[in-house]
């Protein structure tokens, strides 16, 4: 079964950031890893998937400390203003229609200065955690 990625929201705050290519790399691998064949464009595939990414910077000081309890790899330089929260949208639509088959979302915290080493494993995470009730091709 394939798989076409569609949409990104690409948010003027991500300036430079390689956000968009991290996430792109972990929702590929984690529907391949599901027995999917990821197509960039394909005229026959079965389904495209969508992802919005929404980011709300307003943290209260007692929710940055809860933050660095809670994710001590974030604790770089304390600056309370790097962190956000963050949305994570995901959906499978039906190529005819465009109709939304499936959706997903999950909430999580979001800093924009954070090593892509680190990003790169939070994203893996938050995908792999939003596509567990993503059917399995033949299901």
């Amino acid at each position: 079964m394939d798989a076409c990625r569609d949409i990104f929201y690409d948010a003027p705050r991500f300036n430079d950031s390689n956000i968009k290519s991290l996430l792109e790399s972990s929702l590929i691998s984690e529907l391949e890893s599901r027995g999917y064949t990821y197509a960039d464009s394909n005229p026959k595939v079965d389904f495209y998937t969508s992802y919005v990414v929404i980011l709300e910077e307003t943290l209260s000081d007692s929710d940055v400390i809860n933050i660095l309890k809670e994710y001590p790899e974030l604790n770089q330089d304390n600056r309370k203003n790097d962190f956000e929260y963050g949305s994570l949208i995901l959906s499978a639509a039906t190529v005819s229609d465009r109709k939304s088959e499936w959706r997903r979302s999950i909430n999580d915290v979001v800093n924009l200065k954070m090593p892509d080493d680190i990003r790169q494993q939070r994203l893996q995470d938050s995908v792999k955690r939003v596509l567990e009730s993503f059917p399995v091709p033949g299901d």
